[in-house]
């Protein structure tokens, strides 16, 4: 249940890559500026995607309450800054 995962989907002119984050229960496409990005092989696809979620693991982890820690963590160092 709560794990991340990748994948693939054929699509019109090639492949999607796909995602799993650990607090959606459905895969979401690897997409830029919002649109799906098309893939010419399974292969390439599955290495976008996992690009991605490792980009997403990096910069977005959050917290079991749905709190994104990057953002909090912004907002400690404003304003405990020296």
């Amino acid at each position: 249940m709560n794990e991340v995962a990748i994948g693939t989907r054929p699509a019109v002119g090639g492949f999607h890559g796909l995602i799993r984050k650990v607090h959606k229960a459905d895969f979401e496409t690897v997409n830029r500026c919002g649109e799906p990005l098309v893939f010419e092989t399974r292969e390439a696809a599955r290495a976008a995607a996992g690009d991605a979620l490792c980009a997403y693991i990096n910069g977005n982890l959050m917290r079991r309450d749905g709190a994104i820690i990057g953002k909090a963590k912004r907002e400690a160092e404003r304003v405990f800054a020296k």
